[in-house]
């Protein structure tokens, strides 16, 4: 009798195959070993779910609507890590050991207004898009499976999704951040620097 992979025309897994291998040179990556890791999560979920969006925009029309889920899960796990980040640096405590946005954005409100950092539109226009997200997916369970631990369908939020605005929304988020991180570090070197 043949094998079975004797008469397929794709690939299929060998013993040799290995998916983790360690290769240099071009087409290589090495994870980093410090603490800018937790941003480097947070910056290349961003980055992925602006990526799968210019590739849903090339897909034949049937098979896009795939690719949804991990665009929508890659904002929301870029803006869970973008929370934690915040939190873990500028903070008193670590993050919750949760998925819960709408805490850990509590958690970050509290460290910005414990720096004299006035509450202006773009703090409360984040807060209005994080609370949107986490109403949206509150476990971070809603776009990576379709049913919950009690095999009860997910409900996702109805209607079409304009892609190019999420993408435009986010780049905004990720430019909040980006900003409030720099804020952020460069008060903390300065209380550290005049204020031992």
């Amino acid at each position: 009798m043949p094998k079975i992979t004797e008469t397929l025309d794709y690939r299929w897994p060998s013993r040799g195959d290995r998916l983790l291998r360690s290769k240099n040179g071009r087409g290589h990556v090495v994870f980093s070993n410090h603490g800018g890791r937790h941003a480097e999560i947070w910056m290349g979920y961003m980055r992925a779910g602006d990526k799968l969006i210019d590739a849903f925009m090339n897909e034949p029309r049937g098979a896009q609507g795939e690719l949804i889920y991990p665009i929508l899960f890659c904002y929301r796990h870029a803006l869970e890590m973008a929370l934690k980040w915040m939190i873990s640096r500028y903070g008193d405590k670590p993050p919750k050991a949760d998925h819960n946005l709408w805490q850990q954005w509590s958690a970050v409100l509290e460290i910005i207004g414990g720096v004299g950092h006035d509450r202006d539109d773009g703090v409360e226009a984040a807060g209005k898009l994080i609370k949107e997200m986490h109403d949206a997916d509150r476990s971070s369970e809603t776009f990576r499976y379709a049913v919950n631990k009690d095999r009860a369908l997910l409900r996702l939020p109805d209607g079409p999704i304009d892609l190019k605005n999420l993408k435009d929304v986010m780049k905004a988020l990720s430019n909040f951040f980006d900003g409030l991180d720099a804020g952020l570090d460069e008060l903390t070197s300065y209380n550290d620097e005049y204020y031992p």
